[in-house]
């Protein structure tokens, strides 16, 4: 170990060209660590800006939506029922092959009835509302059932819910979007 202390020459001992060359070396550290610095300052401001647009977003979202602190706030005066050609929801319907009941989002558009998978999805089928000859509600029977009679076929749908109400708001909405 004394071997090692000896053999290592001290700063006022080296030469002076390795003097230069450790202090060039001390400015380029120098340098980097003050460019690093920079870099992490630039980083925080620009996550500050992210974050108050951010911010300043969902507090529009907020404004648009009538939300504080995170929930609706709804008075009376503005409870309205929705119009029924602008209904929308889940729904179940049974398939034609597969009898079995699948979720569907349907909604009136455009002279049609639409499925679809999920609701930002493209519709999966439709029902034209001019071929639906007569719409059924079946209440009395549990759970409820709304029937859309075709020339085609006979469409039977289910509230997810097996609310009756929901499906009478469905078979008004059609029977006032049927032309």
């Amino acid at each position: 170990m004394r071997q090692a202390q000896e053999s290592m020459p001290f700063a006022d001992e080296l030469d002076p060209k390795t003097q230069e060359k450790e202090k060039k070396k001390k400015k380029k550290k120098d340098k980097e660590a003050l460019r690093e610095e920079e870099a992490r300052r630039q980083r925080q401001i620009k996550q500050q800006q992210r974050r108050a647009k951010l911010n300043e977003r969902h507090q529009k979202i907020r404004d648009k939506y009538g939300l504080e602190g995170g929930m609706p706030v709804i008075t009376p005066c503005e409870e309205k029922p929705p119009k029924q050609e602008d209904l929308t929801g889940y729904l179940l319907k049974r398939g034609k092959v597969n009898t079995a009941f699948k979720k569907r989002w349907f909604q009136i558009e455009d002279g049609q009835l639409s499925y679809h998978k999920h609701s930002f999805e493209a519709p999966c089928g439709f029902i034209r509302l001019s071929d639906i000859k007569r719409v059924r509600l079946l209440d009395k029977q549990s759970p409820p059932e709304l029937l859309l009679e075709t020339s085609a076929r006979t469409f039977v749908l289910r509230s997810p819910s097996d609310s009756s109400s929901e499906l009478q708001a469905w078979a008004a909405a059609i029977d006032l979007a049927i032309p």
